[in-house]
């Protein structure tokens, strides 16, 4: 059974305890042609929320590839008076990001940590110097000056 790892954008399978790397085979209507069709590559790209999806999807072709179709399809849908797709990048290997941790933290499923006083100290580059003391005897009298 093959398993989608997005953030390394590979198919694996468990092999004897191990995840390795492998494909699963590529659909019939690819086997025929180079180019994914625009009628197949359409609604994959918009309803992928990250082109790790869409890469999901069109595992054999590289990432420059996809972004490659997805400029020429724009371009002709522009030239037809259509609005072009929407935008797609990698999703980094934050397993969220920003906009998803907001949400979650509207939800109240997450919290933030309020910083401790106490871990955010730092040290005074220019510390005063530290009060020092004169003792001063004299013909059995001590005087004592305080800085």
């Amino acid at each position: 059974m093959h398993y989608w790892f997005s953030r390394e954008l590979c198919w694996k399978e468990k092999i004897g305890g191990e995840w390795v790397e492998s494909t699963p085979p590529r659909p019939e209507w690819a086997l025929q042609q180079e180019d994914i069709p625009a009628i197949r590559f359409i609604p994959v790209w918009t309803t992928s929320s990250s082109l790790n999806d869409v890469k999901k999807h069109f595992f054999w072709k590289t990432v420059e590839a996809l972004e490659h179709q997805y400029e020429e399809i724009n371009i002709w849908l522009e030239k037809n008076d259509y609005e072009p797709l929407p935008k797609r990048h990698i999703q980094s290997t934050d397993f969220l990001n920003p906009q998803e941790l907001q949400a979650l933290e509207e939800q109240g499923l997450l919290i933030k940590k309020t910083p401790d006083p106490a871990s955010t100290y730092t040290p005074d580059p220019d510390p005063p110097l530290p009060r020092q003391h004169i003792q001063i005897s004299e013909g059995g009298f001590r005087f004592q000056a305080r800085h």
